[in-house]
């Protein structure tokens, strides 16, 4: 050591350039660790599930009951019973974030409950047993992932990907107040689909339920409670990406510019989450013209980055900027998913992206409904079979089929008939 010291003393130059190598290997190695921490700072991963009395008393029944108060929340487990009294409601939160209201007097049993930590596979399954629900599930659905509602015993299931729903046993309906419903009935093997606003019969699905008796104040009440808890998660969402910001340092800049040198690959990954930052940019359009160069293994590794990325964002608000980076990002999903997957994942996207369209085109000023319409368009126009096309429009309500058919019927000639065939079919239930 001592000998080292002499030959730096005796030679200066070679000593500043030892200290200037060494000071660069510290500036990479530390900040590695932070260029990492800047950007999963604002990944959104699993909770633990809890019970949130927001209003008198509830109580969970498991080995023992354990009784809450208001403003008291419990950890849930499996197997949990949880009933509210009079006047009395609770909330439970899902580990993948999502939400399901109860009213007083209702009871429902939890028969299954797991999320992965990056949320790419969510399984949550409960029972309703008595008066009614109110869920909003926040995270986009994987074929291999669920949301179910079940009630009579399990013989019918409510299972949703992306849905704001209501069930009500008193009144005796399933009502999807955001997105669609599929609903099962699981004894005669068939299955029913409940369109946006519109509700069904819980005893007989096959029959609709007029809007007349769905409890508007009970609908009004939560619609406002989804909002401020929208607000809330996108508030908490603005706050990490302000952090990741001001974590940037020289020495995580020059880290990202190491590892477009030398770790593509890593850069690549960086990128998406880059993007959140800016809410897309040029980053987006970069990544997709690196899609064509990757590998199939690489390809699926950015898959998951993008579809993890996705996650975060699926259910904020829309802005204009939100809105047209959540559209490319499903389009990069796509384009990096495997053939198997990639038709449903398609249907699903075009869904997604006409509802967030018709969002962003109630503003007169926006400036990226153009460009929705446009992704839109090249989608629909790629879709040959009409029985395809009459499976992604029987989601709608008649009033959306209207907007559909006004903004896109030029796109393809088997649309307009199919839209009007189901117009029809609406309207004789």
């Amino acid at each position: 050591m001592q000998k080292i010291l002499n030959f730096i003393k005796n030679n200066k130059v070679m000593g500043f350039i030892v200290f200037l190598f060494i000071s660069i290997i510290y500036i990479i190695v530390s900040n590695f660790r932070a260029d990492y921490i800047n950007y999963s700072i604002i990944e959104s991963s699993t909770e633990n599930p809890y019970l949130l009395v927001t209003k008198w008393s509830a109580i969970i029944k498991r080995d023992t009951i354990v009784s809450l108060k208001e403003n008291e929340k419990k950890v849930l487990e499996i197997n949990d019973k949880i009933r509210t009294f009079d006047e009395s409601s609770a909330t439970v939160f899902w580990p993948d974030w999502s939400i399901t209201r109860m009213w007083s007097k209702s009871a429902i049993t939890i028969s299954e409950m797991s999320a992965s930590k990056d949320l790419s596979n969510i399984k949550i399954k409960f029972n309703i047993e008595q008066w009614k629900t109110w869920s909003n599930i926040v995270k986009f659905m994987t074929k291999n992932s669920y949301f179910t509602e079940t009630y009579d015993f399990g013989n019918y299931a409510a299972t949703v990907r992306w849905t704001v729903f209501e069930i009500n046993l008193d009144d005796n309906y399933i009502h999807a107040v955001n997105h669609d419903v599929s609903l099962i009935d699981i004894k005669n093997d068939e299955s029913y689909n409940v369109q946006q606003w519109l509700g069904r019969n819980l005893s007989s699905p096959k029959d609709t339920t007029p809007s007349e008796i769905f409890n508007q104040v009970w609908i009004a009440e939560n619609l406002k409670l989804d909002n401020e808890f929208l607000k809330e998660l996108l508030e908490k969402w603005q706050k990490q990406v302000n952090e990741a910001i001001a974590k940037q340092t020289i020495g995580t800049n020059i880290v990202t510019y190491i590892k477009i040198k030398l770790w593509n690959k890593d850069y690549l990954m960086a990128d998406v989450s880059k993007s959140i930052v800016e809410w897309g940019g040029n980053t987006l359009e970069k990544i997709k013209n690196i899609i064509p160069e990757l590998s199939p293994e690489d390809k699926l590794i950015l898959n998951e980055k993008l579809s993890s990325t996705y996650q975060n964002i699926h259910s904020l608000p829309n802005s204009d900027e939100l809105a047209l980076y959540k559209s490319k990002l499903r389009d990069l999903i796509i384009n990096t998913s495997p053939n198997d997957v990639k038709t449903k994942l398609t249907n699903d996207f075009i869904k997604l992206d006409i509802y967030d369209y018709i969002d962003v085109s109630k503003n007169k000023g926006s400036k990226v409904a153009w460009e929705l319409k446009s992704w839109i368009v090249n989608y629909l126009d790629q879709m040959q079979d009409p029985k395809e096309l009459e499976a992604l429009f029987s989601s709608f309500w008649e009033n959306m089929l209207n907007v559909i058919n006004s903004t896109f019927w030029k796109v393809n000639t088997d649309m307009k008939e199919i839209i009007t065939n189901l117009k029809e079919q609406l309207s004789t239930k």
